[in-house]
């Protein structure tokens, strides 16, 4: 007999930070390609890394019921750094998020979005957040935190 069987075994941990080579954002405990349903309890805690180091990271709201003048009401835009844009600083703090010398320079970065989660349980429907992070050597990465929101 002289078959060849080749066998593959394709392991995916989701949740693995660095997987992704010199850069990679991931969901811890979720599966970033796919929409996930918001729970009450729900986390979105992130892992940025990237060997060469943080230059920048990007965050943007797409979201048709969070429109600009709601974000405005909690100190953001739809479209936001947060190692550049000090102006939000302040409010990003307030919801947990790192911003400039916290970001810049890293190699690793715990990033949560879960505080903002409770916020947005208050408006039905789907927002997504694209996350892009630039490291020093001018490569970028992007993904994006799709979430949706039954009514309450």
């Amino acid at each position: 007999d002289k078959s060849n069987k080749n066998s593959t075994t394709l392991t995916v941990k989701y949740g693995s930070a660095g997987s992704d080579g010199p850069l990679s954002i991931v969901w811890n405990g979720y599966d970033i390609t796919q929409r996930q349903t918001y729970a009450p309890g729900m986390t979105c805690e992130l892992t940025v890394t990237a060997e060469n180091s943080i230059k920048d990271l990007r965050v943007q709201i797409v979201s048709n019921d969070l429109t600009p003048e709601e974000l405005a009401g909690v100190g953001l835009a739809s479209e936001f750094s947060l190692v550049n844009d000090d102006q939000y600083f302040g409010s990003l703090g307030s919801l947990g998020f790192p911003t400039g010398e916290d970001v810049k320079g890293k190699k690793e970065l715990n990033l949560s979005i879960t505080t903002f989660l409770a916020i947005l349980s208050g408006y039905p429907g789907d927002h997504d957040f694209v996350i892009e992070v630039t490291d020093n050597s001018d490569l970028t990465s992007t993904e994006t935190i799709m979430l949706h929101f039954d009514q309450q």
